[in-house]
């Protein structure tokens, strides 16, 4: 049983899978949209694809929860949704590709994480199966739900090493009323966290602050601000940009929010290079000198995306000189670990073996080896994929 990817259309025949797999002591991983995988792959196991995964299971919009299979994507979870004037507040880059259980484990995310948090905030329950495999069910179909070892918030950014999501039931929200999205353009990096600052100091309530690096000039950024709720409250805040801009003469106009939210996807996706840091939010302009211009320049069309109150940024791009643009990753690693951040290669041509996707282990590795153990304690799910060879 080598070689082959396996398409279960029910949980239950992705059990069998598991537990054949089990039987023959096969290694595998599993595979959703193919656009969260990071990290080298055994490519002697079995695949199991999680395509025929792909019914609503219960929608409650009473309740704003929704209970989905694994290989639903987000723009068919969407339409659904939208129907009833809600939607899952995760917004990845790719909704046509990208699976519910796919971003689940690589817990995906966009620039409104900054007000609707990760899938650890939204995640209420999951259904899953294990290694030998058998299938577990944790969490529940409501909002507050506390009870026992929250296994649920385990599978998010598990990266597929622990167990097989089948289904999840998420939280999910209303439809805003109203949005608007202001740009500040050609910003310096300590303009872009001031911004955040004034933001803040004056209690606007922003979903999402956007910084993007232009190709022509990378330490000069275009901050996108967007705002959702209720007309008023977001006319005010909106006008309220524009103020603090006229005050420090920065250019600064209204755009289209759906423009807006196209730009950071096709940031965070261009080119065949591209790495994901995370700083203290405070750090970003000594960090955007130190490491982020450095890598771009080693690249052709650079893009950089930034969400400068999470400490977040994404560099991309294709490099001139692999080899040049291998030494500045290694490089800007070395930079922001120093300062207790962490630098991801999500996606490389022909990385070679010294460069690790992951970076230095978390102090919580050993935990981490633990937890693995238990879950796989044979090693044959996605083995050494992941950070610290987990």
């Amino acid at each position: 049983m080598t070689d082959r990817t396996l398409v279960p259309q029910t949980a239950a025949e992705a059990a069998a899978s598991l537990q054949a797999c089990a039987n023959e002591r096969t290694s595998l991983a599993f595979e959703g949209g193919g656009t969260h995988t990071i990290g080298r792959r055994d490519r002697d196991g079995v695949v199991l694809s999680t395509r025929g995964l792909r019914r609503i299971v219960e929608y409650v919009p009473e309740d704003q929860t929704v209970t989905v299979e694994a290989g639903v994507t987000f723009a068919e979870l969407s339409r659904v949704l939208a129907e009833r004037g809600q939607r899952l507040a995760v917004d990845v880059a790719e909704p046509d590709r990208s699976t519910i259980g796919g971003a689940i484990a690589a817990n995906a995310f966009g620039p409104r994480r900054m007000r609707f948090g990760s899938f650890k905030d939204l995640i209420l329950g999951v259904g899953l199966v294990r290694a030998d495999g058998v299938p577990v069910r944790a969490g529940g179909k409501v909002v507050k739900n506390v009870a026992g070892f929250d296994l649920s918030k385990l599978m998010v950014g598990s990266h597929g090493t622990l167990a097989l999501v089948t289904s999840a039931t998420l939280r999910v929200h209303p439809l805003p009323q109203a949005t608007r999205a202001v740009r500040l353009t050609g910003l310096a990096p300590d303009a872009v966290w001031e911004l955040v600052l004034e933001m803040r100091s004056r209690h606007l309530e922003p979903v999402a602050v956007s910084a993007l690096g232009r190709a022509s000039a990378s330490s000069r950024y275009d901050a996108d601000v967007a705002f959702e709720g209720f007309p008023a409250g977001v006319d005010s805040q909106t006008a309220c940009v524009f103020e603090i801009a006229r005050e420090r003469g920065w250019s600064v106009e209204a755009v289209d929010p759906a423009s807006a939210r196209d730009g950071d996807a096709r940031a965070r996706t261009a080119g065949p290079l591209r790495v994901r840091g995370t700083v203290l939010p405070s750090d970003f302009a000594a960090i955007d000198a130190l490491a982020i211009a450095p890598l771009a320049a080693c690249l052709d069309d650079p893009s950089v995306c930034a969400y400068p109150a999470l400490g977040i940024f994404f560099v991309a791009g294709k490099p001139k000189m692999p080899q040049r643009a291998f030494d500045a990753v290694a490089n800007a690693r070395a930079c922001i670990e120093s300062g207790g951040g962490s630098l991801v290669v999500e996606d490389a041509p022909r990385m070679p073996a010294e460069i690790e996707p992951w970076g230095t282990p978390p102090p919580s590795i050993r935990l981490m080896r633990e937890i693995k153990a238990r879950f796989d304690p044979e090693g044959r799910i996605r083995s050494g994929a992941f950070v610290g060879g987990l």
